[in-house]
């Protein structure tokens, strides 16, 4: 077991060094000294500008650097955007001149019968007004008793693989075909075996992560701007598209075929007869995955950086500070843009790259070994995807902390995750499961009241309608309620993680309930 270096050692060593890791023998006793003391260690603990804990304290070893960190890939990303938007307005210009399927794009439908899109607002209304109902009450529920919704998700998972293990053995008779569900059983058994010492410490971790996101709501707005940008750029991207396939397609007139009254009918040769138009397609792929990317990672900056706030700054004799998503917000998009950019831009080239392959794969025409090769090359550029995603949630995390380079920040997170990753990935798995079957819940719980509601009210659309807009609507909402959950828990085991020292002093009664939970979460911190 390591033992926790002094202040005088570590400045002896070299700050340039990886961060180094240990535990403590006793962390219930440790705990006890901790909460009745000041840490030497936290007046290294990160701060925000002149907002720290301790205003006095000496430099910290993770300061943010002044200016901007990843200036390049910023400006590389904003280029990338500017490209996109030159390819749009040189493809609808040369519609325009070229005269070729322009029509198509004035006939929007009727708009005689305003009563439909009364009905369909008053739909989307009631949707949205049990969506946010029943989301809330989903977050009150995971504060109120975490522990027996964790247990209680493992049990309902290995239910409703039974359930369709039946189902599937009893509609084809075949043995099987419902023996992966019945090996799915077993493999929930044995993770709810092995988790089981750790679901403690993911109860207190879920409801602390619940009661922070009910303080500071602004992190759901977040969320929800972020979705409203991204749906705004789809639905221009999707335009974009369009007119890009129309002009770089090389339409040609057929007055043979008439569209609309007119003979503007686009007549194009097939994709792969087309250089210009198979770079034009795979530039705004990529264009897409980057945007996507870039607009989810700062999200998640920003709601990392408000629970960063809670962990170091909150504590009983100094609150956090005001506003404290709106700096975490501007620290995202201002010094820490193109470091999201950088982080964002690998994830986009690894599944360009796997749309690429699977378009490719379509191509073959029935070719069993090449599509075999797609396969195994899909399956595997999936697997490095996913491993890099994950990878980069903590990644960010160190960015939204810290204010590191991405490069900084991954290499850190590389010696966190060694030493630690196990257990990051368990508390991960716990909490996701929650998450999963909350959106299961609530898809089903906003459906039955929307039906309700539209068979007690008379004048409304039909039941099934309602009932619909309203799941997929609670659906929405949820998402976006899980992404700040699984960001917070991120951070907040990034925090404790890296300064234990800090919980105890500012939050003594919630570290002892770590803990006494997690006893293992009393190592060394990082600043040793």
């Amino acid at each position: 077991m390591a033992t926790p270096t002094s202040p005088a050692k570590k400045a002896a060593g070299n700050g340039d060094q990886p961060p180094s890791y240990g535990s403590f023998d006793d962390a219930a006793q440790y705990a006890a000294e901790a909460s009745t003391a000041r840490s030497p260690l936290l007046p290294h603990a990160p701060q925000y500008g002149h907002d720290g804990l301790y205003p006095d304290a000496p430099q910290p070893r993770f300061v943010s650097p002044k200016g901007p960190q990843d200036l390049w890939a910023a400006i590389a990303f904003i280029a990338h955007l500017g490209g996109v938007i030159a390819l749009g307005g040189v493809s609808l210009k040369g519609l325009f001149d070229r005269g070729a399927g322009v029509g198509t794009l004035n006939q929007l439908g009727d708009e005689d019968d305003a009563n439909v899109t009364t009905m369909a607002l008053i739909t989307a209304g009631i949707a949205a007004g049990l969506a946010l109902l029943v989301n809330v009450a989903y977050l009150f529920v995971m504060r109120a008793i975490p522990k027996a919704l964790i247990k209680g998700t493992f049990w309902l998972s290995a239910i409703y693989m039974a359930f369709m293990g039946i189902v599937v053995l009893v509609s084809t008779g075949s043995f099987w075909g419902a023996l992966p569900f019945l090996l799915m059983i077993m493999i929930y058994w044995f993770m709810y075996t092995m988790f089981r010492p750790r679901m403690p410490f993911a109860s207190v971790m879920l409801s602390t992560i619940s009661d922070v996101t009910i303080q500071y709501p602004a992190t759901l707005w977040v969320t929800v701007f972020g979705s409203l940008v991204q749906l705004g750029y789809a639905v221009w991207w999707l335009f974009t598209m369009a007119v890009c396939v129309l002009y770089f397609g090389k339409v040609d007139m057929d007055p043979n075929t008439p569209h609309g009254g007119r003979g503007d009918a686009p007549v194009m040769p097939s994709p792969e007869e087309n250089t210009a138009l198979q770079l034009v397609t795979a530039y705004l792929v990529f264009s897409a995955y980057w945007t996507v990317q870039v607009c989810s990672n700062v999200v998640h900056v920003t709601v990392a950086g408000v629970f960063a706030t809670y962990y170091f700054q909150s504590s009983p004799d100094q609150p956090a500070p005001r506003s404290p998503t709106w700096r975490s917000l501007k620290r995202a998009v201002t010094t820490s843009f193109g470091s999201i950019c950088l982080g964002s831009l690998l994830i986009a080239v690894i599944q360009t790259i796997r749309a690429l392959a699977n378009s490719a794969r379509y191509d073959e025409n029935g070719n069993r070994a090449n599509d075999f090769i797609y396969v195994c090359l899909d399956c595997l550029l999936k697997w490095v995807e996913d491993l890099a995603t994950y990878f980069n949630v903590y990644a960010f995390t160190q960015v939204a902390i810290y204010g590191k380079p991405f490069a900084r920040a991954a290499r850190d997170t590389w010696t966190l995750i060694k030493d630690r990753g196990v257990e990051a990935v368990i508390n991960d798995s716990l909490i996701g499961n929650v998450l999963v079957f909350g959106g299961l819940l609530i898809a089903a719980v906003t459906f039955t009241l929307g039906w309700i509601v539209a068979w007690a009210a008379p004048g409304l659309p039909e039941p099934w309608i309602v009932a619909t807009v309203a799941g997929l609507i609670g659906i929405a909402v949820f998402s976006m309620v899980s992404s700040v959950i699984s960001s917070g828990a991120a951070t907040t085991f990034v925090c404790l993680a890296e300064d234990p020292q800090a919980l105890a002093a500012t939050k003594p009664e919630l570290w002892t309930k770590v803990a006494e939970t997690y006893p293992h979460a009393a190592f060394t911190s990082m600043y040793v």
